[in-house]
């Protein structure tokens, strides 16, 4: 007997997912996920217009920052060995491969806290951070899936 997430973690490691389907899913996510991060720019950048000033949350800001980095990782040709030969370069190699996992498991959870902050704060940058903070970490999850799919035709 199956657990109910058992299943779906069943069916999504099933190789019967059609390659363009999967690249047609990959390419919707991606921008699914862009969209929101471009909205949350534009709210940041000043108007034209000098009496119009919104007032900005910093840390609202420090967490687009976050997220947009959290995306820009799971970008195709994004390579983090050539960030990790880098870094071995400058450190110890196992120091190197240590700082890329953590810093790979931070890019990845950072969404959801920060959809959370502005769940529970209001400010201009709410709903891209919601929604940027629902589809990145999706992108984390299921992209690599998606690529391989596609990369397998």
């Amino acid at each position: 007997m199956l657990f109910p997430f058992e299943r779906a973690l069943a069916i999504l490691a099933a190789p019967r997912m059609i390659p363009r389907l999967a690249l047609l899913c990959w390419c919707v996510l991606l921008l699914g996920a862009a969209v929101p991060l471009a909205i949350g720019w534009t709210r940041i950048v000043p108007a034209d217009d000098p009496e119009e000033r919104v007032s900005h949350d910093r840390f609202a800001i420090v967490l687009l920052v976050l997220v947009t980095l959290s995306f820009v990782l799971q970008l195709p040709g994004f390579s983090t060995l050539t960030i990790g030969r880098w870094l071995a370069t400058a450190i110890p190699q196992p120091l190197a491969r240590q700082i890329i996992s953590w810093g790979a498991v931070f890019f990845a959870v950072i969404p959801g806290p920060a959809a959370m902050y502005a769940i529970l704060r209001p400010n201009p940058l709410r709903r891209p951070l919601i929604a940027s903070g629902i589809l990145v970490p999706a992108l984390w999850l299921v992209g690599p899936y998606l690529a391989a799919r596609w990369a397998g035709s």
